[in-house]
């Protein structure tokens, strides 16, 4: 998924759980347009110089978490999509003290 992803977004709050935690690092496809999202699917947007992670709907965003309502698409003079969500960086997606020290020191013996 990393090698397919164009963007990496932490999520803020809870209105995506129990899907998507906050501190958690999202995976984005960048999406030249809306067409390319299905109903359903979670994508990334920018409303109002704000970003969400929310459940495209034929009526608005929507949260996973009931707790949060719908957020119309009239209430918002504009919305950009910015791509779909593919995944969540895991733990072990990210490299070790030991892996970046030998990557460091193989890239200085090329720079010789």
């Amino acid at each position: 998924l990393i090698d397919r992803a164009d963007y990496v977004f932490d999520v803020s709050g809870d209105s995506m759980e129990p899907n998507y935690h906050n501190g958690d690092m999202v995976l984005v496809r960048k999406l030249s347009s809306i067409g390319d999202l299905n109903y359903g699917d979670v994508g990334a947007f920018t409303m109002e110089n704000e970003l969400y992670i929310k459940v495209f709907d034929e009526k608005g965003l929507r949260s996973y978490n009931p707790a949060y309502r719908l957020m119309p698409y009239t209430e918002y003079e504009r919305i950009f999509l910015i791509g779909e969500v593919i995944g969540v960086l895991q733990e072990d997606d990210f490299a070790t003290r030991d892996e970046i020290q030998l990557y460091e020191a193989m890239s200085a013996k090329r720079a010789d």
